[in-house]
This record gives C-alpha cells, sequence and structure tokens, in this order.
C-alpha cells in the first residue's frame, strides 16, 4: 500500500502524467505513432479514421430516443478511448471534442436536433470520476464548445457493468441515475446525451428515463463509439 494512500497515490499518479504530457512529447494516442508536431497527438491516419458521419444505432435495450454513433468500436477508435480513459490521455480531449462538434453540427443542419442544444455528458459514479483524473466525456463536451450541463450521476450503489447481461445492466441501472434537480432549474434549451460508448443502451434507457421524469426534454444520444 502506497505511504500516500489509495486516493492520495491515484491523484499522484494523474498529477504526473499530466505532467509529463506538457513537458514530454507523446506517441499517437491512436497507433502508437511517433510524435509529429504538425499532426499533434493523433496521427494523420488516426485523424482520418476519428472523422465519421454519425450513424442511426439500435441496442439491445431500447434507448427511447434516437441514438447515433460515431463508429464501431475497435482499431484506432478503441485504442484511443482506452488511453484517454485508463492510461490519462487527456491530451486527446480537445481533438476529440472536435469530432463531438462536427457531429452535432451535422445532425443539426439535418433537422435531426434542435440548433439551440444542452449536452448532457452520461452519468458515471462520482469515484470512478476522481479515479480517472476527472469525468472524461464531461471534459470532451466542454472542449466541443458547446453549451454543456452536468446534471446526472450514478449512485455509487450500481454496480459495475462489466461482465453483465444487457438485462442485468437495465436492472442495475434501474433507479440508479441520480438528477441534480437544483442545476435543472438553470437548463435551457432541448438536451443531447453525450457518451463514450454504447454497448446494450442500459446506461442511456436509464438517463433518458430519469432525465424524462425530471421534466427535460431529450432529443437524443450521441456515442463515440458502439459495440
Amino acid at each position: 500500500m502506497s505511504v500516500f494512500g489509495d486516493r492520495n497515490d491515484r491523484n499522484l499518479r494523474h498529477h504526473i502524467a499530466a505532467a509529463m504530457e506538457l513537458l514530454l512529447p507523446r506517441s499517437c494516442v491512436g497507433c502508437g505513432a511517433a510524435y509529429t508536431p504538425e499532426c499533434g497527438v493523433l496521427c494523420r491516419n488516426c485523424q482520418q479514421q476519428w472523422r465519421a458521419v454519425p450513424q442511426r444505432i439500435s441496442t439491445r435495450v431500447d434507448p427511447l430516443v434516437p441514438l447515433w454513433s460515431l463508429g464501431v468500436l475497435g482499431g484506432v477508435r478503441r485504442q484511443t478511448i482506452i488511453n484517454l480513459k485508463e492510461h490519462h490521455r487527456r491530451d486527446v480531449i480537445p481533438a476529440i471534442g472536435a469530432v463531438v462538434a462536427a457531429a452535432v453540427a451535422y445532425l443539426q443542419a439535418r433537422g435531426d436536433i434542435d440548433p439551440e442544444i444542452v449536452l448532457v455528458p452520461a452519468p458515471t459514479k462520482p469515484s470512478a470520476a476522481r479515479n480517472r483524473g476527472g469525468d472524461v466525456v464531461a471534459a470532451v463536451c466542454q472542449a466541443s464548445g458547446i453549451p454543456v450541463t452536468e446534471i446526472v450521476h450514478t449512485a455509487e450503489s450500481a454496480r459495475e457493468s462489466v461482465g453483465l447481461s444487457a438485462i442485468e445492466r437495465k436492472h442495475n441501472l434501474s433507479g440508479a441515475v441520480r438528477v441534480d434537480m437544483k442545476a435543472v432549474k438553470n437548463l435551457t434549451g432541448h438536451v443531447l446525451l453525450i457518451d463514450d460508448v454504447a454497448t446494450t443502451g442500459a446506461t442511456i434507457s436509464a438517463t433518458v428515463m430519469a432525465l424524462t421524469c425530471a421534466g427535460i426534454k431529450v432529443r437524443g444520444a450521441l456515442t463515440w463509439a458502439h459495440a
């Protein structure tokens, strides 16, 4: 056990990783290619892989609203998300934020969502966000330049979803998504829910239900990838 304690040790590792990002050139977040100043944190090939038109998808659990994804969870997309969430490559957040902004503009141009939209990051446990040095989905939403409201989180009592079936995930999240009613009062505009990966659709479904019960109009959901 660290002399700093588990929490302090995690925070120390996060701050060290953040400092290293500023001081040293890093490899491409998506494929590990050598860093080049003209490309930045994603090489040209990985940038191209991330440029995608949002596609309407379906999931095993009804998401209750139109659900769009930017691509299948695999290859460059998968590795980028893993490096962001598990290896603290937060230097890629602005790049993914730009991708989300372009996707939202595309959906608005098609008339699929309202011109005035507010992004709501999908819920996570506060403890999980702390372990990652912050909520990465919320950080990407902020980097998009689109208005963002963080009004939902998952109760700490909810089980981890890894290994659960679609039905188990649905039951696990039933009643576990909490809405910050004080923040709701300041919400203007309709909502587009944002998450990193759509798997069974249970998280999106539970979140849409919780927001709807709170009187919030959810126009759709957009994920960076789907499995």
